[in-house]
């Protein structure tokens, strides 16, 4: 490697980091632009320049891009046995950043089997419990929704049943007492159903809450 490529790429560092520090588009394309050169620097700048890229990523709302990089910097840090890094573990840094973002897209299982990783390695790690109890009160299981779901569905067959009724008043009025009958156990039944759910639900997070206050 020459001399020349060797200042080259102290320069593009060194442009880098004269980027402002809330300029996160800028740092995204300026990286996305010479990460060749970028990626040859030594051990320490590069991950320098690597963490202000990630967090580029994560500022932009880019999380599935970040989750796509943020592996090879993950094994990195492990595999140079890098602890701490600007005064920070960069190992725990790095599974925040990771947690967070799924956690930002949704993916709420994912972001709770991160941030118990991270608090198996740190449990001292407040802000990681804490992002652990956040994933868990979002992490849901589907029977829920489906719940949930059926409750609006039988509450709205009693609303048809119901708007149904002026016609079969007119129509067929020996139907009637059979229409209203099924009209009020749908709607009784909805309303159970939704009742239960929700206390199910907050059974469900006074639990999760209770184990994590006696994790702190």
């Amino acid at each position: 490697m020459n001399n020349y490529y060797i200042t080259y790429q102290e320069d593009l560092f060194e442009i880098f980091f004269e980027i402002s520090p809330d300029e996160y588009r800028e740092k995204e394309l300026f990286y996305n632009q010479y990460r060749t050169h970028l990626d040859h620097l030594d051990d320490e700048q590069m991950l320098k320049v690597r963490t202000g890229f990630l967090e580029a990523l994560f500022f932009l709302g880019k999380h599935h891009k970040l989750l796509r990089e943020i592996e090879r910097d993950l094994f990195f840090v492990i595999d140079k046995n890098i602890i701490k890094f600007e005064d920070k573990d960069i190992y725990q840094w790095l599974l925040m950043l990771k947690g967070a973002a799924h956690f930002n897209i949704g993916q709420y299982q994912k972001a709770t089997h991160v941030f118990q990783q991270l608090t198996q390695i740190a449990p001292s790690n407040l802000k990681a419990k804490k992002h652990l109890f956040k994933s868990l009160l979002q992490n849901k299981h589907p029977i829920f929704k489906f719940v949930y779901i059926t409750a609006l569905t039988t509450l709205g067959f009693s609303l048809l049943l119901s708007l149904s009724e002026v016609a079969f008043r007119g129509y067929i009025p020996e139907m009637l007492p059979t229409l209203l009958t099924i009209r009020n156990i749908a709607f009784v039944g909805g309303i159970s159903i939704f009742l239960i759910n929700a206390g199910i639900k907050y059974l469900s997070n006074y639990l999760i809450m209770r184990k994590y206050i006696k994790a702190l």
